[in-house]
């Protein structure tokens, strides 16, 4: 930690020492005798040494905290965020801390760094926490706080860190396999369209293969001619890229918490643009939660994490979809394709798509079906009038979007001991960790 510490060096209130030796100090001075001093100067002593050794834990107590994050897989093609945090505690003092209390205040969901340990004079203890959070948000690690104190616990000594660090946790990404997206183009403005999402794209030429692409895609008379892997690169006959409108007005969300219609919403948006991004297409994103949110259309890593970032940060407010469209919709170019993410069973809102259509804009909706999520409406008024209108429509069960079970789970935590300078032993090892850091 780098802002040194809060320190503060509390008695315990243990009033019968101070008064005991005040008494026996007042005997001394009354009634001089041998057994009053050896028990004023044992008694002095101990007090004394209880108070020096609290006295160098709280200047001599250092603590180090790292923290180390990725991306892990879960399932098949899932990815969530890991955390992995690696705590020191330094002693440089003479005195040892037979006990050590360290208190975390991080709010990340489901992650908790408090520990009980010692530590040996001039030594130090390590150990590492891992987590994975599926849980959006913004985030904060710490500030934290050491409690030790003398083994007679006459003193406590207190050191208050006031470092933190904002933590960003990403929604999940799943893949799409059963969602299909038009891409706008002028032939076919707001109809629904049956080719899959690699049809809406032409060859131009090959490259070779990087993982993550689409066997589909691999080019073999190349492949056999290079005696490597080469797959086919696709330019996209869409003129005006892909924009991601996400409804977040609160009053049309259905179940709670984790298990709510916005929660799966943000989950569908971040996973769609992901896959578009991929594809090469330019991705925008619009919603308004608390305050609106507007990223031009744009592609690259750096689009993507602001994407991301906003997504883990949106909440729920009181703007229409349709006063959304109505706002946003002089802003898209001609043979743009948009995609609404909505729970909304309202159909009055889908008028607001016709003008849209009328200038060369296709719509592409996405309804999150409210049953699956607890609720006794359906979206049967909303899919009769975007037939009616000839509005590409799915209705997305929340089932489609939930996570699988992980195939790597991590339990326990590693701890190590540096009983002196120059010698450790590991104490307690979880299995393997396969990308952790080593010290």
């Amino acid at each position: 930690m780098k802002t040194p510490p809060e320190i503060r060096l509390k008695f315990n209130k243990y009033w019968s020492l101070p008064i005991l030796v005040c008494l026996l100090l007042i005997l001394q001075l009354v009634s001089p005798f041998r057994g009053w001093m050896i028990l004023l100067v044992g008694l002095t002593s101990f007090w004394l040494l209880s108070y020096l050794w609290s006295l160098s834990l709280a200047h001599s107590l250092r603590l180090r905290r790292e923290i180390r994050l990725g991306l892990v897989q879960v399932g098949d093609d899932v990815q969530t965020q890991i955390i992995q945090e690696w705590f020191k505690i330094d002693n440089r003092g003479w005195f040892p801390a037979l006990w050590i209390e360290f208190v975390d205040y991080s709010d990340v969901p489901g992650y908790n760094g408090n520990c009980a340990t010692n530590v040996g004079p001039r030594g130090l203890t390590c150990w590492e926490k891992e987590n994975t959070c599926s849980r959006r948000g913004l985030y904060t690690l710490g500030p934290s706080t050491l409690v030790s104190g003398d083994p007679f616990g006459l003193y406590t000594a207190t050191l208050n860190f006031s470092e933190s660090t904002q933590l960003l946790i990403p929604p999940s990404i799943i893949p799409l396999p059963d969602i299909q997206v038009s891409l706008g183009n002028r032939a076919d403005l707001g109809r629904r369209r049956t080719n899959a999402f690699e049809h809406d794209i032409s060859v131009s030429n090959v490259r070779e293969y990087s993982p993550g692409d689409n066997p589909r895609w691999i080019h073999w008379p190349t492949s056999a001619r290079q005696n490597e892997l080469y797959v086919r690169n696709f330019d996209s006959l869409s003129t005006g890229g892909l924009w991601v409108l996400l409804d977040a007005e609160e009053d049309i969300q259905h179940g709670k918490g984790e298990e709510s219609s916005l929660e799966y919403g943000v989950i569908l948006a971040a996973s769609l643009a992901d896959q578009s991004l991929r594809q090469g297409q330019k991705v925008g994103l619009i919603m308004h939660g608390e305050a609106l949110v507007w990223l031009e259309q744009n592609e690259g890593s750096n689009h993507h994490w602001d994407m991301l970032r906003e997504l883990a940060a949106i909440s729920t407010g009181s703007c229409t979809i349709s006063r959304l469209l109505k706002v946003s919709g002089n802003s898209f170019e001609p043979a743009t394709s948009l995609v609404i993410i909505t729970p909304n069973t309202n159909p009055a809102w889908v008028e607001s798509l016709i003008l849209l259509i009328h200038r060369e804009i296709t719509p592409r909706v996405l309804l999150l079906d409210p049953q699956s999520f607890g609720s006794d409406t359906n979206m049967d008024a909303v899919s009769a009038k975007l037939r009616k209108f000839g509005i590409s429509h799915q209705v997305i069960p929340r089932e489609m979007l939930q996570l699988p079970k992980s195939h790597r789970r991590v339990s326990g935590q590693w701890s190590w001991r540096i009983l002196s300078p120059g010698s450790q032993a590991e104490t307690r090892h979880p299995p393997s960790l396969g990308w952790k850091t080593t010290l």
